[in-house]
């Protein structure tokens, strides 16, 4: 399972945005840390509190990274094909 982060070319993106939302329980405050900083590192941007986006999908990753912390029923992603603010992801992005 690789997890690098995947970079999106321009010409490739399907303008379809790839989101992950989160609610660790607080008693895992180890688990909630490391699952964000694996977002973070994937170079997700958080977009709310517990919501973060990215131009690719990462499904198998997060499924993956879900399994290994055992926190498969506190994560969730989902795909939009319009957001609020889609012109300043796109040049965060370089799309």
């Amino acid at each position: 399972q690789s997890l690098r982060p995947k970079t999106v070319y321009k010409k490739d993106w399907d303008q379809t945005w790839f989101m992950v939302s989160f609610d660790i329980p607080s008693n895992q405050r180890k688990v909630h840390d490391a699952f964000r900083r694996k977002l973070k590192e994937l170079n997700f941007i958080q977009y709310h509190k517990s919501l973060y986006i990215h131009p690719c999908d990462y499904s198998s990753e997060l499924d993956f990274i879900s399994n290994y912390f055992d926190i498969q029923d506190s994560v969730f992603y989902f795909y939009a094909a319009d957001v609020a603010n889609h012109n300043q992801l796109k040049k965060i992005f370089g799309l």
